[in-house]
């Protein structure tokens, strides 16, 4: 069943992206990342690893992917901004990785990176809206499995997966959030 359904997922998560940035240069740089977030979430989901095999080349193609889309629309400030949103979640990884070594694995501070890079790209909030989703996905359903007795307080749960639906649900609507966010505080 799960070759069907990554299957299935990889098409509806590309018609999706296809469809959000249809008119985009950076439309081939959000493919990839769909593309290596469902391998990166179905390999922590059976291995509790995210593989720097994934995670670096996709982040390497992702900076010149986002680097040609920003030339190609004349248009730098995105690519700035996902420059910031790549260092300032790996920052924010990282501490927490040090304060909380057992708490998340370095996989997830590498891909922390990835993930701020295109959430950065589309806004400051989208950094701050996708991995605080993430947290709290993982929260919820991770207390939701102990409740149900499937995992225990101590086990761990695959935190990328969790990261990964953060992520992806900001980038295909997370507009409307951010525009909300926005209106409560102007």
């Amino acid at each position: 069943m799960r070759y069907p359904f990554v299957e299935l997922l990889t098409a509806l998560l590309f018609a999706a992206v296809g469809a959000r940035f249809h008119d985009s240069w950076a439309l081939p740089a959000f493919l990839l990342l769909a593309a290596a977030l469902i391998a990166i979430s179905a390999i922590d989901l059976e291995h509790f690893i995210i593989p720097n095999r994934i995670v670096y080349p996709v982040g390497i193609a992702s900076v010149i992917l986002l680097a040609g889309a920003a030339a190609l629309e004349h248009s730098w400030s995105p690519f700035g901004r996902a420059l910031l949103g790549a260092l300032g979640a790996f920052l924010f990884f990282f501490v927490l990785h040090i304060v909380s070594p057992r708490g998340m694995g370095f996989g997830d501070v590498r891909l922390s990176a990835v993930l701020g890079l295109f959430l950065g790209w589309l806004g400051g909030m989208y950094v701050f809206g996708g991995l605080f989703l993430g947290f709290f996905l993982g929260a919820v359903i991770g207390v939701a499995l102990i409740a149900v007795g499937r995992r225990g307080r101590k086990q761990h749960i695959p935190f990328g997966p969790f990261l990964a639906a953060g992520t992806m649900i900001f980038v295909l609507c997370g507009s409307p959030i951010v525009d909300w966010w926005r209106g409560l505080y102007h």
